[in-house]
């Protein structure tokens, strides 16, 4: 699988090696295996909202390992993060 996108970063890791840690953040860890779960759930809700490819979607948040769900989900739903 070759990686041309945002997206296809967790898609390739995932299925290449899906139990190493993707993230650590204060005392939890996630896997490649979980992020890309959530980031396909992100993608889902966010069509599932109406959300046409190129739209622009602003971040207000916290730092938080959310984060990177939200912003992969984005890439897989062929939108555009703001921060």
């Amino acid at each position: 699988m070759s990686i041309s996108t945002l997206a296809d970063i967790v898609r390739h890791q995932a299925a290449a090696q899906p139990a190493r840690i993707a993230l650590t953040f204060e005392d939890r860890h996630t896997n490649y295996a979980a992020l890309d779960r959530r980031a396909n759930q992100v993608a889902n809700g966010l069509l599932a909202a109406g959300l046409c490819p190129a739209a622009r979607i602003a971040v207000l948040d916290k730092n938080h390992d959310s984060f990177f769900e939200i912003w992969f989900g984005a890439a897989k739903a062929k939108a555009v993060l703001c921060r």
